[in-house]
């Protein structure tokens, strides 16, 4: 049988075992995480933002979030998150993406969120910006759309088109979404996406 003074102790175990845990997560996090007092000034941040911006916790704990290293330099943007933080504290989410530059002088586009933190009467007590490099991914996309670009302007001039299917149903072929690239729809005598393409349209044509 444990006392009150046992009681009490099992619990400050427990509450520092689970904080343990939530920080362990929070450092190790691969996206950049902090925490923000309502009116925008950082009061923590965990360890890939430090690294992203070779930043000292020190350096940048207690200043405002837009004075950071991460914001520096770009007037316009450091205005545009002054003003998503004043909308978070209004407790709105609020998401863009944007451009810093590495530790190693590197562009990189950055998915950014905030989100309010409220306690039980709604009033917005944390905000938590969260940034996700998303620069392979945007990287990989504009290079898909000049594949894209290239390979429409060679069929145009060779007049030659393609297709494909996404196959999910296989039992009904023609259920199955179809696209066409822009020379497809010229020599079946359409302009580029001038009606709308399913298979069972394109199979009655051939």
């Amino acid at each position: 049988f444990c006392g009150p003074a046992g009681e009490v102790d099992q619990l400050d175990d427990a509450v520092r075992e689970r904080e343990a845990h939530l920080r362990a997560v929070f450092e190790h996090a691969f996206q950049f995480l902090g925490l923000l007092s309502p009116d925008g000034v950082l009061l923590e941040v965990n360890r890939s933002a430090l690294e992203f911006a070779r930043a000292r916790r020190e350096h940048v704990i207690g200043r405002p979030f837009w004075e950071t290293p991460w914001w520096q330099g770009d007037p316009v943007v450091q205005q545009r998150l002054a003003n998503a933080i004043r909308d978070a504290a209004q407790g709105h989410f609020a998401r863009f993406e944007t451009t810093h530059t590495d530790a190693a002088g590197r562009p990189a586009t950055v998915d950014f969120s905030l989100t309010p933190v409220m306690d039980r009467s709604g009033r917005v007590v944390l905000l938590v910006p969260e940034g996700r490099d998303i620069t392979e991914r945007k990287l990989a996309e504009d290079a898909l759309r000049r594949s894209e670009a290239i390979l429409a302007q060679a069929g145009e001039m060779a007049h030659l088109g393609a297709w494909w299917i996404e196959i999910s149903n296989h039992d009904d072929l023609v259920a199955n979404p179809l696209r066409w690239s822009d020379e497809v729809y010229r020599i079946f005598g359409y302009a580029p996406r001038a009606v709308e393409v399913t298979s069972r349209f394109f199979f009655e044509r051939v």
